[in-house]
């Protein structure tokens, strides 16, 4: 857990990083700043202990925390943080061939 809480630490020297397990087996990352909780998210254990997965979380919090700042501005010409890949339930990338299966079920209904 040490690599996933070293590199929130240094993403974010201006909040204080909390993290406390929850129920589900996973665990709630919290970002407070002057002792007010500014951000809570629930997140998978793999991201404290993996660095690829603490990036993501990084960049995802980044761009949580652009948009609250900007409004909830999607568009912008200098926003390069808003390229996201799908979330999957699964936690791979999304397949091509699903896509088209997804899209063809829900012409049917």
């Amino acid at each position: 857990m040490k690599i996933g809480l070293d590199l929130l630490y240094t993403a974010f020297p201006e909040h204080t990083v909390s993290v406390t397990p929850r129920p589900d087996g996973n665990l709630l990352l919290t970002l407070s700043k002057d002792d007010v909780s500014q951000y809570s998210r629930a997140v998978n254990v793999d991201a404290m202990f993996a660095k690829p997965a603490a990036e993501k979380l990084i960049k995802q919090l980044r761009r949580d925390m652009k948009l609250e700042e900007q409004g909830g501005a999607w568009s912008s010409q200098d926003a390069p943080w808003l390229c996201a890949e799908l979330p999957t339930y699964l936690g791979g990338p999304i397949h091509f061939r699903a896509m088209q299966t997804l899209v063809a079920r829900r012409k049917i209904n």
